[in-house]
């Protein structure tokens, strides 16, 4: 199986992601799970890398292999486990995409990040996909919940391309503690204040 690659522009970030759907059904079972994340572990202590957070998507695990959502959870965090030794040290960052975010699973993966929130490999949950795409009324509290109940941290793709108002968003109502991307910043200065006063860290490609 050849993974889709562009070899020209795209017209829009909607179908730059949409490869990405095949792309997360692909580490599905237990096995394929630690194969990635040992050779991940593998690459990474090559670089001298001792501490690493990664993002999966557990709702694409359990909708693959028709498995409630705190048991594909279950097999990721067991990935990771298995995958750190005395040399690296691998944390998860569960993804939700934006396209996924229905009333139905966020009450799941709230329940079985809750399920779960005892497990050290677990440090956080991320927002990510098309910002054009509607949002879930439910999201931001989702992410309030997750933040004050759980403990976890939230970290929001936002700001990617020429949007501030996401960014906005995702420090007001969601309470991130990193944006991804975050562009946008760039063009409201009162938005670069908010991020100072709120200690947001801002992930960019450099």
């Amino acid at each position: 199986l050849i993974p889709p690659v562009f070899i020209e522009p795209v017209a829009s970030m909607e179908a730059y992601l949409e490869p990405w759907k095949l792309y997360r059904q692909w580490p599905n079972d237990q096995a394929a799970l630690d194969y990635y994340a040992l050779a991940i572990a593998s690459d990474f202590a090559k670089d001298g890398v001792v501490y690493a957070e990664l993002r999966h998507t557990a709702i694409e695990i359990a909708i693959t292999n028709s498995i409630p959502l705190s048991q594909a959870l279950e097999r990721l965090l067991q990935a990771l486990e298995s995958a750190s030794t005395g040399e690296i040290d691998l944390r998860l960052i569960v993804g939700l995409s934006r396209w996924r975010a229905s009333e139905e699973l966020l009450s799941d993966l709230y329940d079985a990040l809750r399920n779960h929130r005892s497990n050290r490999r677990l440090v956080g949950v991320d927002l990510s996909g098309d910002e054009l795409a509607p949002v879930h009324e439910g999201t931001e509290r989702f992410f309030q919940r997750v933040r004050s109940d759980l403990n976890l941290k939230v970290t929001i793709h936002a700001g990617e391309h020429g949007n501030a108002a996401n960014v906005r968003w995702a420090i007001e109502k969601c309470r991130a503690d990193r944006v991804g991307h975050g562009i946008a910043v760039a063009t409201d200065p009162t938005l670069l204040d908010l991020l100072l006063s709120s200690h947001c860290v801002v992930e960019t490609c450099l």
